[in-house]
């Protein structure tokens, strides 16, 4: 029955490897929620066994190995990549491969690595840290302790239950859950964020132009990804389009979906192009050869993370 299923759906569209890597791990994490198997036991004796280990390459380099809970792996790896896309002092010329290494080595010694820049080495990222965020998808059944279905944070893949819940019911900032059903998809909440659990069927119009924070996290948390038919960046490098335009169409959750800035400019400015919404949140954009696509929020219950 697996396999037919895993054939079926190979054959719908065209897949990759990964793809089909993380489609495996996802029904075998609820093929054990299933069967009622917890993570819990597997976490500690796991957790237990973390290390640091370094071993030489033989030609003037290393590799650090570390094998550390997820929670930890997951926050060193969003720190570590907020900083590498930081703002660059002038003149920078490293990779930003190369810049993570040299924050990480600085981070930890105190001290500019071998290559690195004495900027790397600011007092406020010493004593602050690089600050970063850590999403986690998460059922809202199993992070109240009523299932063990996996949860996934874009960038890292699938984890299991535990993981998911230590990681959305953290009370470090830089740790924010995104809840949602797991019969439809849909986004409920994002918690914890901006200092408060944030209910999508919560949200109120705002009173002017202007998205104000909390509805342009719940745009993003909801849509993932640009709006527009075959749309690819991440809704977090998007605008915050009015679907029906300010002030006709209101500030609003319902009215607003997230765009790229070439799709925003093309709804825009561009002739022939008539985009609506639905009240079950569908966005049909017709085209100028009056072919309407429609498309949805984004379906949490088979998570593929924006590529960028």
């Amino acid at each position: 029955m697996v396999e037919a299923g895993i054939v079926a759906w190979l054959r719908d569209d065209r897949r990759t490897v990964a793809q089909l890597s993380r489609r495996l791990r996802r029904i075998g994490l609820r093929a054990k929620a299933a069967a009622g198997v917890t993570d819990q036991d597997g976490a500690d004796t796991a957790h237990a066994q973390r290390d640091v280990r370094v071993r030489s390459r033989g030609d003037g380099s290393a590799e650090l190995w570390a094998l550390l809970p997820e929670p930890d792996a997951l926050a060193v790896a969003a720190a570590l990549k907020a900083a590498g896309h930081a703002s660059c002092a002038p003149g920078e010329v490293r990779t930003v491969g190369q810049r993570r290494a040299d924050l990480l080595v600085a981070a930890v010694v105190g001290a500019p690595a071998l290559y690195g820049w004495s900027e790397d080495c600011r007092d406020e990222r010493r004593s602050g840290g690089v600050a970063a965020r850590i999403d986690v998808t998460i059922p809202v059944r199993s992070l109240a302790g009523q299932g063990h279905c996996p949860g996934e944070s874009p960038g890292y893949g699938l984890v299991p239950s535990v993981t998911a819940r230590d990681l959305a019911g953290s009370p470090d900032a830089s740790c924010r859950g995104l809840l949602f059903d797991a019969d439809t998809g849909r986004l409920v909440a994002i918690a914890p964020d901006l200092g408060a659990v944030h209910w999508v069927e919560h949200s109120r119009p705002a009173a002017g132009y202007q998205h104000p924070p909390v509805m342009e996290a719940l745009v993003h948390a909801r849509d993932r990804r640009c709006r527009a038919p075959g749309g690819l960046r991440a809704a977090a490098r998007c605008d915050c389009d009015h679907v029906l335009a300010w002030p006709s169409g209101q500030t609003s959750l319902a009215n607003t979906c997230a765009l790229c800035r070439y799709h925003h400019r093309l709804k825009t400015h561009a002739t022939g192009w008539l985009v609506e919404g639905s009240e079950d949140d569908g966005l049909t954009r017709t085209t100028p050869t009056r072919r309407p696509v429609t498309t949805r929020p984004h379906d949490y219950r088979d998570d593929d993370p924006p590529p960028f």
